[in-house]
């Protein structure tokens, strides 16, 4: 039963729309931001509305945002408009409020003078009012923009349809349109031959048959729900089973596209056909519960697995289809599944960071290192359309887990091989972004990498392998500890996720060793190792209770021993996978091919594991000593390399925590800063020095703080002086400080970004006057480094320091003053 709306905010600007909404006190939904997005403007002849493409945080200003275009394609898309189309008539039918309607028509009227008369629409706007009909993401044709068109024209159809049904009429004459156009489009009874397209396709067709039923619609209905379905992937063997593929040829899939689940739930429940829900089911059965419990909204998977940015836009169909499916079969499981899909815009993530604001903000999207504060229209819309989704589902013990934070997991490893340990040579590691982790490594005959792996939890794992090899001959031996496993891999064109074989492997650290063997002088390439649990599974703390959410897909039931579960079981939900899994429910058991969601309670704090603090795993030494302050040697725990010379063939890499190469400060303008390895700064009318040692280019020279603890000789000092910077934004940390009678002392600590700042409490200590690309070109601007000043209680000696676990901030040196 929808849930009734509590309470709203209302606002006039123009017209009058709901700001800020709370579903049943646990869905914290805000339109404040979308609102500050939004520009009404005229359009041939039409009152328009549309949405900004791009939102930053302003430079002088971080906490306010400006508005800015897409270079050289405009200021407004029908992309964004479209999406923006669908969330407030979906926002009208949760609460019968007409202001949303009023929101909806400026977005409409957009579409409809983006439509040139034949159903094809241009794409994007510039700031001035004109449209842009000639750039490549903008042309128009049947195209991503043009079918999202046609569902937001078709949804507008059927809503509006008692309101205004003249309104109405004019949306389905374009709507016809463009059905006319797309439809003449089909390859393999697919939009331009892609699923994911013709997804989207079949929701407008669904919406549109709604309101102008006819036989012509119900036709390409059936065609298109066909056509997708046979691109389903049923391949009980393989971890991304029941996934819709790009094509019946090209097993490709992208997480920002594929509506697959959604498209077939809704279609299935209008035209009842079992077959189409059935189908939907077991995409959400047996491929999400993978994205869900283990690797995030992740970008695609096409040969390799592109893991990041995770964005909102593929969390969001995730959470729709879910919400499609509860809504056409009742099943708890798809509710559950939605609510759990949608913490990720909370805590629930990698990073553990808010992708949603108070007020409405929607982040662009989440890296391995770092999240993207943009917040631009997509990303913003589609956060929203994933809490309004949510009003549609019942409440019970998992929505209250939305805003959740993940305290363990035992999910899917994807392990990057051109970061493993090359040795000897015969690996040269390739970067040019043709796979998901931007490099691969192009194996010559005889070569040989490693590395390690850590497993939270023993148990069978299957191993997959992403490679490509053109050459006929060749085998790979990959060595998981001592245990060798030789791999024959067929002849292919692109690159291929391969699944090579299983193991029962036991919790901890193994080592990984890859060796190619091959008589001729042809390579093989190799991207990704990917090692998957037969079970996984996920546990979140709600600040009161605990959720245990398992995916058990081995064929046999095992008992709760191998999670954190340590307490007292007050909700227990057990969902099988498949007709002939077990049925039941059992508190001291997970059933095997099941889903099941726990609640339970304890006394007992549960946490991720971390470093014991005061062990320390450095000894850290003095390098020189001035005057009252101690300069720290940090050479030994480097472990970045942030500074490059102009005229090296090799980058170094400040920027890109999650690849091999970035940007970097130019090491020529530090030579005439630095004597005797000494860089001196006044501060206060102090000149404080910093100890850099002899800097060379492309060499470890500062450390991307990791969590590190470092001891010193008990000594008391009254300021530590810190040298560094931040990547990809400002962050504040805290940094914890040993004292020798046992305590310990929280301090925070923040960095600027290296190419902005400086914070309130910072000082710029240098500021240089260009940056060096990874490939070694100049990066107009001024990067900079910053010293934070520590004030620390000197009645007690100090022995170590914890730096806060945040990679994208680094530290170049450390002052000590007594």
């Amino acid at each position: 039963m929808p849930r009734m709306l509590k309470q709203f905010f209302v606002l006039m600007i123009m017209s009058i729309f709901i700001v800020s909404l709370t579903f049943g006190g646990e869905i914290p939904l805000s339109l404040s931001h979308l609102t500050s997005l939004k520009w009404n403007f005229d359009l041939s002849g039409k009152k328009v509305a549309a949405w900004w493409v791009y939102s930053t945080p302003s430079a002088t200003n971080p906490e306010k945002y400006v508005n800015i275009e897409a270079q050289n394609e405009g200021a407004f898309c029908v992309d964004d408009a479209a999406r923006a189309v669908v969330l407030y008539l979906q926002l009208y039918e949760e609460t019968d409020n007409l202001s949303f309607l009023a929101e909806a028509k400026g977005g409409l009227n957009f579409l409809m003078a983006m439509e040139n008369g034949d159903g094809e629409s241009y794409n994007f706007v510039f700031p001035n009012g004109q449209i842009n009909k000639y750039g490549s993401t903008s042309v128009k044709s049947v195209s991503w923009w043009t079918v999202r068109s046609f569902w937001a024209l078709s949804m507008g159809a059927r809503v509006f349809k008692k309101e205004d049904p003249e309104y109405s009429s004019e949306l389905i004459s374009h709507a016809l349109l463009a059905f006319k156009s797309i439809n003449s489009s089909l390859n393999d009874d697919l939009v331009l031959g892609y699923a994911d397209l013709s997804s989207v396709y079949l929701l407008g067709l669904t919406n549109l048959y709604e309101v102008y039923p006819s036989n012509e619609i119900e036709k390409a209905v059936q065609t298109i729900a066909e056509g997708i379905l046979k691109t389903q992937l049923k391949d009980t063997n393989g971890f991304m089973n029941g996934a819709f593929f790009t094509n019946k040829t090209l097993y490709y899939w992208n997480g920002w596209g594929a509506r697959e689940v959604q498209a077939l739930a809704f279609a299935g429940r209008v035209f009842k056909v079992n077959e189409w829900t059935e189908s939907a089911e077991y995409a959400a059965l047996n491929f999400y519960p993978k994205l869900i419990l283990s690797l995030g909204p992740i970008y695609s998977a096409n040969g390799s697995i592109t893991a990041y940015p995770q964005i909102s836009y593929a969390d969001e169909v995730i959470v729709s289809g879910l919400t499609e499916l509860y809504l056409s079969t009742k099943k708890q499981v798809y509710a559950n599944m939605a609510y759990l899909a949608a913490s990720w815009l909370f805590y629930n993530n990698h990073l553990g960071e808010v992708m949603y604001t108070s007020d409405g903000k929607g982040y662009d999207g989440l890296e391995e290192y770092f999240r993207n504060i943009d917040s631009g229209a997509e990303s913003t819309i589609c956060a929203d359309l994933i809490l309004s989704d949510l009003e549609k589902l019942p409440q019970n013990y998992v929505s209250s887990f939305l805003q959740a934070k993940r305290i363990d997991e035992n999910g899917i490893k994807i392990i990057d091989i051109s970061k493993f340990n090359t040795g000897l040579g015969g690996v040269n590691i390739i970067n040019d972004n043709s796979v998901g982790n931007g490099t691969y490594a192009a194996f010559s005959p005889y070569a040989v990498a490693s590395s390690s792996i850590n497993l939270n939890e023993s148990g069978t794992y299957d191993v997959y392998i992403s490679y490509y090899n053109p050459s006929v001959d060749g085998n790979v031996n990959l060595y998981i500890d001592n245990t060798k496993y030789s791999l024959k891999l067929e002849t292919n064109q692109n690159f291929k996720i391969h699944k090579v074989f299983s193991t029962y492997l036991l919790k901890g650290k193994h080592d990984i060793t890859i060796e190619y063997l091959n008589n001729d002088s042809s390579t093989i390439d190799l991207a990704q190792i990917i090692i998957v649990p037969e079970i996984i599974y996920q546990t979140i703390f709600n600040g009161k209770t605990y959720l245990t959410t398992i995916d058990n897909t081995s064929d046999e039931s095992t008992n709760l021993n191998f999670t954190t579960i340590n307490g007292t079981i007050t909700n227990f939900y057990s969902f099988p996978l498949r007709e002939n899994a077990q049925a039941g429910v059992s508190h001291e058991y997970v059933n095997g091919e099941s889903i099941v969601f726990i609640q339970w309670i304890t006394n007992k704090a549960i946490q991720k594991e971390s470093g014991q603090s005061e062990i320390f795993e450095s000894k850290i030494n003095i390098a020189k000593i001035f005057d009252n302050f101690l300069m720290l040697n940090l050479s030994n725990i480097f472990n970045d390399s942030g500074i490059v010379s102009v005229n090296s063939n090799t980058p170094a890499n400040f920027d890109n925590p999650s690849g091999i190469a970035g940007a970097a400060y130019p090491l020529e303008f530090l030579e005439n800063k630095i004597k005797n390895g000494i860089l001196q700064v006044n501060i206060d009318n102090l000149s404080v020095p910093f100890y850099l040692g002899r800097i060379l280019s492309d060499t470890p020279d500062n450390i991307r703080l990791k969590g590190q603890n470092i001891s010193i000789e008990a000594t008391r000092i009254s300021k530590i002086f810190l040298l560094g910077a931040s990547d990809h934004g400002n962050y504040q940390r805290n940094l914890k400080i040993y004292y020798s009678d046992g305590s310990m002392q929280e301090i925070p600590i923040e960095f600027s970004d290296w190419f902005s700042g400086p914070l309130p409490n910072e000082i710029v200590a240098l500021e240089f006057p260009y940056g060096l690309s990874s490939t070694m070109q100049r990066i107009e601007g001024n990067p900079k480094m910053y010293i934070q000043v520590i004030e620390i209680n000197d009645s007690k000696k100090i022995i170590g320091i914890e730096f806060p676990n945040q990679i994208t901030m680094h530290i170049f040196a450390i002052t000590l003053m007594k």
